[in-house]
């Protein structure tokens, strides 16, 4: 019996190594992920941030018009106005391609 329960505290204990090794790869991966989503945010050749309008923001987030309206609403997207139109930054839509409009949805009817 006490072979049995060795055996498995040696199991156990090489889960737990191997679920930390796990967790160290998807925490570099999702840093990783993140570097280069902001890095694609930038123009490349000002250096300054991207901003897409309206069709821009529905093709790059994949999305209809009716829940582009719909996430303009419920504040998931948020609109910088310039001479009365609405332009994203793309950083912004990163942020909502990284955390899923659902995710984004149920923190807002929270708050």
């Amino acid at each position: 019996m006490k072979m049995i329960i060795r055996d498995m505290v040696h199991s156990l204990k090489c889960i737990e190594k191997y679920l930390e090794l796990l967790l160290t790869h998807m925490q570099y991966l999702t840093t990783a992920y993140t570097a280069q989503l902001e890095k694609n945010s930038l123009d490349p050749e000002t250096g300054l941030y991207e901003y897409l309008d309206r069709q821009g923001v529905m093709d790059y987030l994949g999305i209809s018009a009716r829940s582009y309206y719909r996430f303009l609403a419920q504040g998931v997207l948020k609109a910088h106005r310039m001479g009365g139109r609405d332009y994203f930054l793309k950083k912004d839509l990163n942020e909502i391609l990284l955390k899923g409009p659902r995710r984004l949805e149920d923190r807002k009817r929270e708050q």
